[in-house]
Order: C-alpha cells, then structure tokens, then sequence
C-alpha cells in the first residue's frame, strides 16, 4: 500500500467504501483487504532493522496489542455511527488470522482490549501456536460487543502498556474514530491537559520502545466534526510519530 503520513486518506477510502457496503458485499471486502494491507504494512515495518548489518539478525515474534474503540459513537445511533457494521472487528479477525502464517517457526502473541469510558482486556497476549489457537482467539470477538460509554483512550492505552510490559517486539494498533469524550463538555483548560497526557503517554511508549500505530475509522459524521480535524487528528499523527516506527492511518 502507499502510505501518506503527513495526509492520510486511509480514512476517505474507507468513507467511500462503506458507503456500498450494506447494499454490495464488494464493498466491505475492499475495505477489510485494506485494513488488512495496513495492518501486514505495520508489522513488515517492525520487522526492519534500525541500523544496516552486515548479517540481517533473525526476526524475534512480535507482540501486539490491538486496542479497539467501542464507545458509543462507534455504534448505530439513529443512523449515525463511526463504525456501526463493525467492520472494526472483521480487520482484528483478518490481523489474527494471517499474521505470521508465512513463517509457523515465529509464534507471534496478540491481545485484544476493548475500549469506551473504562478499557476491558479481551484477552491477554496470547501466542498464535496453531490454527486452533487462532481460532479460539478470534472466537472471543465474535459475540456482539457491549457499547462501553463514551471514549477515553488515555485509559485503554495505559492498560495496553502495563499488559505488554516487557515483552518483546511490542506494538499497540489503536483503531478509533478519533475523538475522545466524555458525559460533559470539557473546559479548554481541561482539553488542553488531556492532550499533555496523551503525548506524555506517547513519550513513555517511545521510552519503553513501543510503537503506536493509529487507524483512524471514519465516514461523513467525523469527516463533518471539524475538532477531529483541527485537533485530534494532528495529535494522533504527533502521537505515533513520536514512537518510531509508528505510524498514523
């Protein structure tokens, strides 16, 4: 895929995706094999060496957190929604699926948070061993998830780093629509601290040698909330820029 991180349309393509979505399957499955590129994108990044070496050194597994928003403005409200198909889901399943079959002698471990005005641990690191393991690793999103309040990522990211404490090869991939909220406006005072936290957490990611990957889900509600675009989406892009080889989608 062609990445643009100064300018993403990942989140246009994927609008005008969805758009057919409910009325051409086509469509959704365009969108989850993008998804999909973007994911087998990242992981081929983490696979990079830092520094040229005479003898490329193996490749360790990975370990890799996949933080999933399911605030309520992800959900069917009325006809509005970030994402109400959860086709958020449908790429988690595709990222399980597929990472690291081209090579079974690397057991790469995945865990799952979903996230909302708490974060909830899915499931812990786990390692990919079989396709039995997979399996059963995905089985664990297919219930219908519980719509978990309003959106506070800080939180879920927090958690992310505790869960992958040592772990080798980190990696967190947020999926999110790209605004937190709460139950009540925030005063600029309070917005302002908010987003010093979150580049604070961005900074202790960096300093523990974790990569923080965003996608951002969007269609015309969000394309259409101007705060995304002024101020949530630069943040984002500081973010996972800021955690080498992070990247923003």
């Amino acid at each position: 895929m062609v990445e643009n991180n100064n300018n993403p349309r990942f989140d246009q393509t994927q609008h005008s995706l969805r758009q057919g979505c409910r009325q051409l399957r086509t469509g959704c499955l365009l969108l989850l094999i993008l998804t999909l590129m973007a994911f087998c994108s990242l992981c081929y990044l983490l696979f990079l060496p830092r520094r040229a070496h005479a003898i490329a050194p193996a490749p360790a597994p990975l370990s890799v957190l996949l933080i999933i928003d399911n605030s309520n403005s992800m959900f069917d409200k009325n006809g509005v929604g970030s994402d109400p198909d959860l086709l958020r889901l449908d790429a988690a399943r595709l990222f399980i699926a597929y990472l690291g079959v081209d090579d079974r002698a690397l057991i790469h471990r995945v865990g799952v948070i979903f996230f909302g005005s708490r974060p909830e641990t899915i499931t812990t690191l786990t390692p990919l061993i079989n396709d039995q393991q997979r399996q059963e690793l995905t089985a664990r999103l297919m219930t219908n998830p519980a719509r978990l309040g309003w959106t506070d990522p800080l939180a879920a990211l927090s958690l992310a780093q505790t869960e992958l404490g040592h772990a080798q090869r980190p990696a967190i991939i947020l999926l999110t629509d790209g605004k937190p909220e709460w139950d009540y406006t925030l005063t600029p005072a309070q917005q302002t601290e908010y987003i010093a936290q979150l580049q604070a957490k961005s900074a202790e990611l960096a300093q523990a040698g974790i990569p923080l990957f965003i996608i951002l889900l969007a269609n015309q509600t969000t394309d259409a909330d101007p705060e995304i675009t002024q101020t949530w989406q630069p943040l984002w892009q500081e973010m996972s820029a800021a955690t080498f080889p992070g990247r923003f989608f």
